[in-house]
């Protein structure tokens, strides 16, 4: 075989081809089939190609359309078979290219109409093999591309047509041009084109105005409304411009009263101050000159509303002034200890503890009882009505002033 058959071959390669032929030829059909092929020729035989339970005028017809090239094995059998010659009426119909190929003598007025005025191909028991399928294989290669594309085209228009020609399935794009390129360079000897391959290309087309036409028009539409945006947004940017001046001022004038609101209160609270501190000083004046002229309660009162919270305050004042004019205690039912004894506030005069709490120095509240430290640092807890409950140890052998109750029990504080 020559190199340039060899390309050729390559070219071909994945071609399709449908045989029609005789039953009665099946073994020189076998044979052309198998020389295909060997040569990249994808065939198509109905003994192969149509299962035993299918439809086979519905399959053939699949066939017959999926085929690049139909292949007629002329013979006198298949000259006379009624199913070869339904194959080629649908052939014609669907504008395939049909390759006669004479596998024996047939008689001139035997040879269907719609293949005698076709060029043959000899491939009788006269005729060399090799070179008939060498033929056969030329003729197949010639215009490929085109056959191929009219396949393919053919098999969209089908089901373009078959579907009620909707637009969803129309040639898109640069597939519109392509097929308008390859439906006017048709080669001389190629089939026609079929009519509904040149609809589907013009309805493609069409298609592609309208939505080129309409995409023209929202552009400019699309444009005329961004051009009205831009200008709105503009007289908007203009407004925003103003607003934003004028809740600056507004900012800049509520940032300058924020600011002397904090003056006035800073002043404020500074006479405040200065108040307080010129109160004390003459609340710790008089309470000085009464202590000089012996009013202890009266500096006891004074001398509390310095700081009437706390404890070590009132526990130092205990000893200015007697129960009846300790005005200073608690609310009622606090303790409070005066001159070393513990006593009970009360909505009238203070109340001394029943029983002998002993000389008492500090206290501290525990549940609904009292503990009370002396002045030898010893505790005892003692009942709101001063009944002996339970005595400590000796804590330390200082002088304590006071007892607090904290997280890790109760703390004694001395003077050391």
């Amino acid at each position: 075989m020559s190199d340039n058959m060899t390309a050729l071959e390559d070219k071909l390669d994945e071609a399709r081809v449908f045989l029609s032929y005789s039953r009665k030829d099946r073994e020189r059909a076998s044979g052309i089939a198998d020389a295909l092929r060997a040569r990249h020729f994808g065939v198509f035989k109905d003994t192969d190609d149509i299962l035993p339970t299918e439809e086979w005028r519905s399959r053939l017809e699949e066939l017959i359309a999926e085929a690049d090239t139909i292949v007629f094995l002329l013979s006198p059998h298949s000259a006379a078979s009624e199913v070869c010659a339904w194959e080629v009426e649908y052939a014609t119909a669907l504008n395939k290219r049909i390759a006669p190929i004479v596998i024996d003598d047939v008689e001139g007025d035997a040879i269907p109409p719609l293949l005698a005025r076709l060029n043959f191909i000899f491939c009788t028991p006269r005729d060399p093999f090799e070179n008939a399928v060498n033929t056969l294989v030329s003729a197949l290669s010639t215009d490929i591309d085109w056959i191929r594309e009219h396949t393919r085209l053919a098999g969209l228009a089908r089901r373009w047509s078959g579907a009620g020609r909707p637009a969803r399935l129309l040639l898109r794009g640069q597939d519109i041009a392509d097929a308008e390129g390859w439906r006017d360079g048709r080669p001389a000897e190629a089939p026609a084109v079929t009519p509904d391959q040149a609809g589907l290309i013009a309805e493609s087309r069409r298609a592609a105005g309208r939505r080129q036409r309409n995409w023209i028009l929202g552009s400019l539409t699309v444009a005329a409304s961004a051009a009205a945006l831009a200008v709105l947004a503009y007289f908007q940017s203009v407004e925003a411009d103003r607003q934003r001046a004028e809740a600056e001022t507004q900012r800049a004038a509520a940032e300058e009263s924020a600011a002397e609101a904090e003056r006035q209160r800073l002043v404020a609270e500074e006479n405040a101050d200065e108040a307080e501190r010129q109160r004390r000083e003459v609340s710790r004046r008089l309470a000085a000159q009464s202590l000089r002229s012996g009013a202890f309660a009266p500096a006891a009162e004074v001398l509390l509303s310095l700081n009437p919270e706390a404890r070590a305050t009132k526990s130092v004042l205990a000893g200015l002034a007697s129960p009846e004019e300790a005005s200073f205690r608690d609310t009622p039912g606090t303790p409070f200890v005066l001159n070393g004894l513990l006593y009970y506030s009360t909505e009238g005069a203070p109340l001394l503890a029943e029983g002998d709490p002993f000389p008492v120095s500090g206290w501290i509240l525990l549940e609904d009882d009292l503990v009370l430290v002396t002045d030898t640092a010893r505790l005892r807890r003692v009942s709101r009505t001063g009944e002996l409950i339970e005595d400590g140890p000796v804590l330390a052998q200082s002088t304590p002033c006071g007892v607090h109750r904290s997280a890790i029990g109760l703390t004694v504080v001395s003077h050391f």
